[in-house]
């Protein structure tokens, strides 16, 4: 996997500040963000400009199993 194998930096934002881990949490993409958060390498509550998480991102869409997801893995952002 890309994520093991390469010197990929994975906590990066765009111009928005939008994370991988942000984009994914936005989207509903379950499997992408359990990845992401288990390489132990991005920040689960890293901010975007508008100072929204991916906690937040998650809760504002309606992605229930996420919003649990991120916070079981330690999202402290009220």
């Amino acid at each position: 996997m890309l994520l093991a194998t390469c010197n990929v930096h994975i906590d990066l934002g765009e111009n928005y500040n939008w994370t991988p881990l942000s984009w994914a949490a936005q989207n509903g993409h379950e499997t992408v963000v359990k990845m992401l958060l288990d390489t132990g390498n991005v920040s689960i509550d890293s901010k975007d400009i508008y100072g929204r998480t991916p906690l937040s991102w998650a809760r504002k869409n309606k992605h229930q199993t996420l919003v649990k997801t991120l916070i079981d893995m330690g999202s402290v952002e009220p």
